[in-house]
């Protein structure tokens, strides 16, 4: 898998900055002129906004801004049917939260990365949050947390810049596998069918498996927040970081006694590789489970993790390595197989942005309240200018 050094948009800048005079004709350059002042604007204007200026000052920089000829519209999302993280429609939202939201005024020039996937079934509010998500970086700094889970301490924080690794084609970050493990783990402890599984997050599988910490160690640092006693525990659920290129899914499933190697874009050359550390998990498991203080029952046994045949299964989606589309694969296996064993799931155009706004708006969150009023208020901000250009 080939990953270039130059981001995307590098390029672009870089144009834009050079502004010589010899690559560009008389229009092109006063066009460029006029992005860079609108970009700036855009980022004195965001900044005063997030540091609760007083509105006088708002105004004036409002009535300093490059008025240039605004396109229509466009509606990131006029759907009232809302879709929790397990895929099932809820209840619509009130009418007239759908006409007072500024989403469906949202103008074209507006700096958002990533929007809602046409066709997606998406709430007014989750259209502002996934606005505010995906507003370019030239605009907000990309270290605003919009995640602070309640279990996890600094495994369930995830801030701008991770969750854009949720746009398409971008390779998904340490922090949103981590904060999904989190999520998952508020789940387990919110609903009895959920406390049957464990979730661990990235590093407790980088640690095993680089041998940078002991299985004993391993078990002080994770147990209080993601284990518990093992008695009914069926499977438990181990994110794999392959040397920051790929994921994959490690199942250790105890009910049917089995490891499930799970893999949406297997390489032959690295296939023998991936079964050894899966297997190197199984016996790092197996080692923390012989601690007897994991089990409420005296008459529990202790897993043979250690001598379960390893899986495969077949039939599994399978995506193109440009599409780094494994670490959202990861994490919709976590999410839809607590208590299943098919896996075969897939994604599509809306599994991104879907996952990205399940993770801002669950109710694992603590701040969710606080990033909705942030991202109404930043919507706010920019129809407020938009409108004033129409004037």
């Amino acid at each position: 898998m080939y990953f270039s050094s130059q981001k995307p948009g590098d390029r672009r800048q870089t144009i834009f900055q050079s502004s010589n005079p010899e690559l560009f004709t008389n229009t092109e350059m006063v066009l460029i002129r006029e992005i860079e002042d609108m970009k700036k604007w855009l980022r004195q204007l965001t900044a005063c906004m997030l540091k609760n200026n007083t509105n006088s000052l708002m105004a004036r920089l409002v009535s300093q801004s490059p008025r240039k000829t605004m396109l229509e519209p466009p509606t990131l999302g006029s759907s009232s049917t809302k879709q929790n993280f397990r895929g099932k429609e809820i209840d619509q939202e009130p009418e007239s939260v759908q006409q007072d939201s500024l989403a469906s005024k949202m103008p074209k020039w507006m700096p958002v990365s990533f929007k809602p996937p046409q066709g997606m079934r998406i709430t007014n509010t989750e259209s502002e949050v996934a606005a505010y998500i995906f507003m370019s970086t030239e605009i907000l700094e990309g270290k605003e947390i919009l995640v602070r889970s309640i279990y996890g301490g600094k495994f369930g924080i995830g801030d701008r810049r991770s969750l854009q690794t949720l746009m398409p084609s971008h390779y998904v970050s340490n922090e949103v596998i981590s904060v999904v493990v989190c999520m998952m783990t508020n789940y387990r402890d919110m609903m009895s069918d959920y406390a049957f599984c464990w979730y661990l997050p990235p590093k407790f599988t980088q640690q095993a498996l680089e041998l940078k910490a002991t299985p004993n160690t391993l078990s002080r640092r994770y147990r209080t927040c993601f284990m518990g006693y093992i008695d009914l525990i069926s499977k438990i659920f181990l994110p794999v970081n392959d040397e920051d290129l790929h994921w994959y899914l490690v199942v250790l499933d105890l009910e049917d006694e089995k490891v499930i190697l799970l893999d949406s874009n297997p390489n032959p050359d690295r296939r023998e590789w991936r079964i050894l550390q899966a297997r190197k998990l199984a016996i790092c498991f197996q080692e923390i489970l012989m601690d007897r203080t994991f089990y409420d029952l005296r008459t529990s046994e202790c897993p043979r993790i250690d001598e379960f045949p390893l899986v495969e299964p077949e039939g599994l989606f399978q995506h193109p390595s440009s599409y780094n589309d494994c670490g959202v694969m990861v994490a919709k296996w976590m999410m839809d197989n607590k208590d299943e064993n098919t896996y075969d799931r897939i994604l599509n155009s809306k599994s991104r942005m879907r996952l990205a706004l399940d993770l801002v708006l669950d109710s694992h969150n603590n701040i969710k309240d606080e990033v909705v009023n942030i991202a109404h208020r930043t919507l706010t901000t920019f129809i407020g200018a938009w409108a004033t250009f129409e004037e």
